[in-house]
């Protein structure tokens, strides 16, 4: 797969289009270059991990939605067997930006559902409905944020007993951009509703509105998609193996407490 590149990675970009010019002279040449090359892909890996390790929200937003990141179809095909899709949205056609079907995790049967890509007509209803069933569901749920979750329909397949987001994903109730142009009419704005908004793993992770945070590789899940999907397969497991054990009364307690629990104030007494 060829990579692409986002803007804060030019300066990745161009180590590496050098290794690939070097690739190329000694495919065609007899002179041994390999020393030359292997310093220059440390030299990557080093400035790959310098640039990742302080990137704002705004370019986590970035990287939440790379052209190659991994998304649901991609999880469900390495991750489960026998996955049957189910069809329909009970009110005008075949939804294709909700992935929901039948299969298998390991031995276990489980459903699974995801968000594609786009989403239109009777949104709203559809989100409220979901957020009163799944609340209800008795049946252990778990969620994973695996690239930009945004808006009530987030929310709406959000409903969890454990809820885990990977490192440069993000989760709001708007984008960036959407924030900005309502605050400010200014799109261009986003960088700035991106900090405030508070949209990162580790912001969420800070307020207890996710669990847990799942590392990605360097330069994020895309580099290498097989590397994030073997710990999302562990991740699941150790998931599903924790809420098993759990009565059913209590864990479905624990999920509206959960839902209850979401946003915090204070009270100032005059």
């Amino acid at each position: 797969m060829k990579q692409h590149f986002l803007e804060f990675e030019k300066p990745i970009a161009e180590l590496s289009n050098k290794i690939e010019e070097l690739l190329q002279v000694q495919d065609k040449s007899n002179v041994d270059i390999n020393e030359d090359i292997c310093s220059l892909k440390d030299k990557v890996t080093e400035l790959t991990r310098e640039v990742y390790s302080r990137l704002t929200p705004a370019q986590i937003a970035q990287v939440a939605r790379h052209i190659n990141r991994p998304r649901t179809l991609d999880y469900i095909n390495n991750l489960f067997t026998n996955f049957i899709e189910l069809h329909g949205d009970r009110h005008f056609a075949d939804d294709k930006s909700i992935i929901a079907g039948l299969a298998k995790f390991g031995n276990q049967s489980v459903v699974v559902i995801g968000h594609q890509k786009g989403e239109e007509r009777n949104q709203s209803e559809a989100i409220g409905k979901n957020l009163y069933e799944m609340s209800h569901l008795k049946t252990p749920i778990i969620v994973t944020i695996i690239g930009e979750g945004g808006s009530g329909g987030a929310l709406a397949i959000a409903v969890g007993d454990q809820v885990n987001m990977l490192e440069y994903a993000i989760y709001s109730v708007i984008t960036p951009e959407g924030c900005a142009s309502i605050l400010w009419k200014d799109a261009s704005m986003a960088s700035t509703a991106a900090e405030i908004l508070g949209i990162t793993a580790l912001k969420l992770k800070s307020l207890n509105l996710i669990d847990s945070i799942i590392t990605e590789p360097l330069g994020g899940a895309h580099s290498k998609p097989d590397e994030i999907m073997i710990k999302m397969k562990k991740t699941l497991k150790d998931n599903l193996k924790k809420l098993k054990n759990i009565p059913q009364d209590e864990l479905l307690s624990r999920r509206f407490q959960r839902l209850m629990n979401y946003g915090t104030y204070t009270e100032i007494k005059e």
